[in-house]
């Protein structure tokens, strides 16, 4: 067994110490299993319509199981992926909910949920849940949100770009994400929890760099108080003041430039 797949397993078993005390989960040889306070062991996925064996894993490992999303928050489901759409499974034996809907269908992967809230408990499916998504055979990426108590994800964000950094205010309905392609370097926007009309928070200037200037009240606690400049040849990040003048460090080797403060209304 490699060490990323023995990690993924130790991983998941810690995950399942941590938020459960009754119920342990692992990986059969063909699906799923949840062993019990009293050492009942039996197979919470051989029902499923689809197995949870990551197929494309072409390492010397028995039928490798795909990275569990994790368990929800009252420990009674545990959130299966298998490499195409996110499944919600009874942790004491039921049937499994295709949670997602189209990733299969539509050739979408779910890659994997934005955690948003860092000092969660457990995925909180009262809540919307949001999913990084990418197209098998569009090469496109995206970002799709999961209603609380419905199935089917809605797609918000959907482009031949590359989405990620994304986080949440704590006290406001405030996302920040970047937004980049193989020719444009990432740079930041700020919307709320729809994704939509996403306001541009970096301003880019001579030389292939950009420089950040966040002054929303809102997004504190989801960016640094701290500012960057990003250089795309190469340069390395520097830290600079409220006022964008740069402080003087021994790795500083990007230039100086104006930076031009961005608000959001």
């Amino acid at each position: 067994m490699r060490r990323h797949q023995r990690f993924a397993i130790a991983a998941f078993v810690i995950l399942s110490i941590a938020l459960i005390s009754v119920t342990l989960v692992g990986v059969g040889r063909r699906s799923v299993i949840a062993l019990s306070a009293t050492n009942a062991c039996k197979s919470i996925t051989l029902g499923a319509p689809v197995s949870f064996v990551d197929v494309e894993d072409d390492h010397n490992v028995a039928q490798p199981p795909v990275p569990p999303v994790g368990w929800d928050k009252t420990s009674q489901f545990v959130l299966l992926s298998d490499g195409w759409d996110v499944w919600k499974v009874p942790a004491a034996g039921g049937a499994a909910v295709n949670l997602t809907g189209n990733g299969r269908k539509d050739a979408i992967r779910y890659q994997g949920r934005l955690r948003l809230d860092p000092d969660e408990k457990g995925i909180d499916l009262s809540v919307p849940q949001y999913f990084n998504t990418y197209g098998e055979w569009t090469k496109k990426s995206g970002i799709a949100r999961l209603a609380p108590g419905k199935t089917g994800a809605e797609s918000l964000l959907w482009d031949a770009v590359g989405y990620g950094r994304v986080g949440k205010a704590k006290n406001a309905d405030r996302i920040i994400y970047s937004r980049e392609t193989s020719t444009e370097a990432p740079e930041l926007y700020a919307s709320d929890s729809s994704f939509k009309a996403g306001a541009k928070l970096t301003d880019p200037f001579e030389g292939g760099c950009s420089r950040t200037r966040l002054i929303h009240r809102d997004l504190a606690g989801v960016v640094p108080e701290r500012h960057h400049s990003r250089c795309q040849h190469g340069a390395v990040e520097q830290d600079t003041d409220q006022d964008g003048r740069v402080r003087p460090t021994n790795e500083s080797r990007v230039r100086t430039a104006p930076v031009h403060g961005v608000g959001i209304s």
